[in-house]
């Protein structure tokens, strides 16, 4: 999907196409009944919750890779004068906002209340990438101080007061100058690494390695390219990424294999990998709680095919096709509208499950099309996936 990517010093880091939606409960003690509760997806999709705004409801991606929060420009009417900018550096180059005192923001009991105030971006990519509705980001300027907990096997965000159960591995979170989290993962044959906690990255990887050890790994035969590349879109353009996967990542204990990675300007993890556990993130004393998900064991996926889509006026459209790709092969074409995939109403269906559709799996994709006056009923090929093994502890 698409991604902010701010660089260490600055403010905002990202917002991932790919950029994915796991929160929940785990084990607490007592607080409990002051939790409160919200939905979200556990297939590693963008996490969307409900803001207020000024009495309105509006949708807003929770991102802990973003230092301050984001509002779109169509709420610049809204906020009178700026009173300064900020240059938001991504992956595809930088993109300057104009600051504005932040109007009465809450996420259910939960009120934004900061000094900084909150810059004005362009989200309409945010928007065609993921396929939500998507007016806002809540960045950490939002997060700091609070405890909140995604439980992909409840389908649960959950804001909780209390502390968490010691059965929980517990790990520590420190932050950059501009307040964004991260947390040390182990690469074993290359040592620790600092991972940034970036739950705005969503997608079918794990999440993100920096240049310089990117390259490194993979001359230590400890990550190993693929062919295949993935489309990063962020608030300054779209860029292709290179993907690999690394042999093994261990955090807090838990250890998997053959994770996807792909090489970007700093490292971090999305929530391809987050889904994997249940995982509360104590932004007041500054640790991270994991234990185990219903879906520990799940492989990355590949996109595949070689069709690209993006959900357009509530249509969802077909942006791209590979050259000599599966899908070029089976007929597709850049602008036609996609109906179904498989089974699924694309009308009605998340792009996250329709990409999810068209991942490394053995057999063929059905794709229904509308080119003009046509309904054209195709069939593409997807690739077989390589081996895969099941993670370990």
């Amino acid at each position: 999907m698409c991604y902010s990517n701010a660089r260490r010093m600055g403010p905002c880091r990202s917002l991932f196409l790919a950029l994915c939606l796991l929160v929940g409960l785990a084990h607490f003690g007592t607080g409990r009944e002051n939790a409160e509760e919200f939905d979200i997806a556990n297939d590693g999709d963008m996490i969307v919750l409900p803001v207020n705004i000024e009495g309105q409801n509006y949708e807003f991606a929770l991102d802990t890779g973003c230092g301050i929060t984001v509002y779109d420009t169509s709420f610049r009417p809204l906020l009178g004068t700026p009173h300064g900018d900020l240059l938001v550096t991504t992956p595809n180059g930088r993109v300057r906002g104009e600051v504005f005192t932040a109007p009465v923001t809450r996420l259910g009991s939960h009120r934004l209340a900061n000094n900084r105030g909150v810059v004005i971006l362009d989200l309409s990519t945010i928007r065609r990438v993921s396929g939500h509705e998507v007016y806002g980001v809540l960045g950490m300027d939002f997060l700091r101080g609070r405890i909140v907990t995604l439980n992909p096997d409840r389908r649960k965000l959950t804001i909780v007061e209390s502390a968490v159960d010691a059965a929980a591995r517990k790990i520590p979170i420190h932050y950059d100058n501009g307040g964004v989290p991260f947390v040390d993962a182990e690469i074993p044959g290359f040592g620790p690494r600092a991972f940034q906690i970036d739950t705005g990255m969503f997608g079918f990887s794990s999440g993100n390695i920096d240049h310089s050890a990117f390259h490194e790994l993979m001359d230590r035969n400890l990550l190993m390219a693929k062919g295949s590349s993935t489309l990063a879109s962020t608030f300054s353009g779209s860029s292709r990424l290179k993907t690999g996967g690394l042999k093994t990542m261990s955090l807090g204990g838990y250890s998997h294999t053959n994770l996807r990675f792909r090489e970007a300007r700093s490292s971090a993890l999305g929530m391809g990998y987050w889904r994997r556990f249940v995982a509360t993130f104590d932004f007041r004393e500054n640790f991270l709680y994991l234990e185990r998900s219903k879906h520990f064991p799940s492989p990355d996926r590949d996109l595949v095919g070689g069709l690209h889509i993006l959900r357009i006026d509530g249509h969802v459209v077909v942006a791209s096709v590979d050259q000599g790709s599966a899908a070029a092969e089976g007929g597709v074409q850049a602008g036609d509208v996609v109906l179904a995939v498989d089974n699924h109403d694309a009308a009605k269906t998340r792009l996250h499950v329709l990409r999810l559709a068209m991942t490394d799996r053995d057999g063929f994709v059905n794709v229904v099309i509308q080119r003009s006056e046509q309904v054209l009923e195709l069939r593409i090929r997807l690739e077989s996936p390589e081996e895969q093994r099941a993670p370990e502890e």
